[in-house]
């Protein structure tokens, strides 16, 4: 992650392009400070995470990070309306992924369509939740998609419960 003082700079594709190029490299993203601050701020577990296990390469000394803060109730209601409109979203996909494979006999990736429905159902950013049975406890979740997940389990998957 390369984190620069202005956010022009940061959206620059063409000048993030030729980094890459030059670095041999695709895996790296590009942020601007007061971006990064804000998610920080917010707590967001995975800048929190990359500010706590990240290594930094390169620091010009002009800016810091923020440090996570109480956030209000309203600011609450809108981190947790974003990601549940983004992770319902992407779930529905994988959903609708499962139900094309159930139709053309793809057992095996059915299931796994089913599965990442169900965890991106699940998931959000201040959370590493990924056992099904563990999330299913936690949030409620719908016991239709874990009667479907253990059908095609015990049906195509031999000595499994």
């Amino acid at each position: 992650m390369v984190i620069t003082q202005d956010e022009a700079t940061a959206r620059d594709t063409e000048l993030w392009h030729k980094i890459a190029n030059i670095c041999n490299t695709k895996n790296f993203s590009s942020h601007d400070i007061q971006e990064i601050s804000i998610k920080l701020a917010e707590g967001q577990y995975f800048y929190t995470e990359v500010k706590k296990e990240g290594c930094l390469l390169y620091d010009a000394k002009t800016s810091s990070f923020a440090e996570k803060r109480e956030l209000t109730p309203a600011e609450d209601q809108r981190i947790a309306q974003y990601y549940f409109d983004h992770w319902y979203g992407v779930s529905r996909g994988s959903y609708r992924l499962y139900q094309q494979a159930i139709d053309i006999d793809e057992f095996k990736e059915a299931a796994f369509n089913l599965h990442q429905a169900t965890v991106k159902k699940l998931q959000n950013h201040s959370s590493r939740i990924h056992s099904i049975q563990c999330s299913r406890t936690l949030t409620g979740l719908s016991a239709t998609y874990v009667h479907e997940i253990r059908a095609i389990t015990r049906r195509y998957i031999p000595n499994r419960n």
